[in-house]
């Protein structure tokens, strides 16, 4: 996948994230953000130095990383250094979620999730003030060195939480309900069929 600078320990990482916020105040949206960036981190060791460099031009990673290989001083013995002898080079492709990520979950279809919750406080009388919110996040990780590490990951989760006050007469309570876990790849599709977990309540 790249051209490694000879003479030189380098490693990269690169991240494919997504996320989603959606929060709601009486039943009034507040806020509706889908967010998706990715991003790339190299570091080059000479047996002296290291050296770094972040990027978020994925096309332009061999170009940054010639660059970065500019500022250190090759070193024909590196592989033989402690730290780099100590660094392993794993492989292997662990993505679980490709055909169950969140990402491919309509903005629609998670609205009508953290609606179908809204009952749960808009019937009962005591609560004066609630909002609820739903967040969820997917990252899909790869991890390439010059010694020959090829990994690929991700990693997933969403949430729903409900927060709302409760008074009558003299007596105000704040409360906290909120369902947020990492998903697996067999309960990823049933959290949008309303099977949530467990609900976990802290007042």
């Amino acid at each position: 996948m790249f051209v490694f600078p000879k003479n030189l320990y380098t490693d990269v990482r690169i991240e494919d994230v997504f996320e989603t916020k959606i929060v709601f105040t009486l039943g009034n949206l507040d806020e509706q953000k889908v967010r998706t960036y990715k991003a790339a981190f190299i570091r080059i060791f000479d047996g002296n130095k290291w050296y770094y460099s972040s990027t978020s031009d994925i096309d332009g990673l061999q170009a940054a990383m010639d660059e970065l290989a500019e500022m250190a001083t090759p070193n024909p013995d590196i592989a033989s250094h402690p730290i780099v002898e100590k660094l392993e080079a794993n492989s292997g492709d662990h993505v679980k979620f490709q055909d169950e990520s969140v990402a491919d979950v309509d903005i629609t279809t998670k609205l009508e999730l953290l609606k179908s919750l809204f009952p749960l406080l808009t019937e009962t009388e005591t609560i004066k003030m609630w909002k609820g919110q739903y967040v969820d996040y997917n990252n899909v990780k790869q991890f390439y060195s010059s010694k020959g590490a090829d990994l690929r990951w991700d990693f997933q989760k969403a949430g729903l939480s409900l927060n709302f006050d409760m008074a009558q007469d003299d007596r105000r309570l704040d409360q906290l309900m909120a369902i947020f876990r990492d998903i697996r790849p067999a309960q990823s599709a049933g959290l949008y069929r309303n099977q949530h977990p467990a609900r976990r309540q802290v007042g």
